[in-house]
């Protein structure tokens, strides 16, 4: 599910560029506005476009546009294209949903406390809980290896061996 979350991020940013692109000619007021997604997860102008959202500033902002004036309509093209970014978006949400819902369970409470220190997105916190749970599996009966070895000076150098595994799991150290 991270994954598919990663993959229709790309395809929604892809899509959107072509989408802006062809607005500079329909509606080259939109295509310098930023087009960042709403609460709801939703971009509020592909709202618009595909007749889901019917605000009146909008209305009254493309009524004023520049292509508009000069009889320039939004093309077909552009309406499959807002309607491929609303169904993306939608996924996205659904997805979200079901890691939020898979997350919920009580075995990740403090894994999911200790992450929101991090402020990572759904996404990589799930990605991280993959790799890191449970936690245990980096420690031989409940306590951390460490282990102490001899250096070339007579000296003894503290090597831990769990801290090392952990880190070799999300990809931060060098080889274990």
């Amino acid at each position: 599910m991270v994954l598919e979350l990663e993959q229709l991020d790309k395809l929604r940013t892809t899509l959107v560029n072509q989408l802006r692109q062809r607005f500079a000619l329909e509606y080259p007021e939109a295509a310098a506005q930023t087009w960042q997604t709403n609460d709801h997860g939703m971009t509020p102008i592909i709202e618009w476009l595909i007749g889901k959202n019917h605000h009146g500033r909008r209305v009254n902002h493309y009524n004023n546009s520049v292509a508009n004036s000069l009889g320039i309509d939004i093309s077909e093209y552009s309406l499959d294209h807002g309607y491929a970014i609303h169904h993306i978006e939608q996924r996205r949400r659904d997805t979200e949903r079901m890691l939020d819902e898979a997350m919920d369970q009580e075995c990740f409470i403090p894994y999911l406390q200790a992450f929101k220190g991090f402020r990572w997105g759904i996404g990589m916190e799930a990605l991280t809980l993959m790799k890191v749970y449970p936690f245990e599996k980096f420690l031989v009966d409940g306590f951390p290896v460490v282990e102490w070895i001899e250096t070339k000076n007579n000296g003894r150098q503290k090597r831990n061996r769990s801290l090392q595994h952990f880190q070799s799991y999300l990809g931060l150290s060098r080889q274990v």
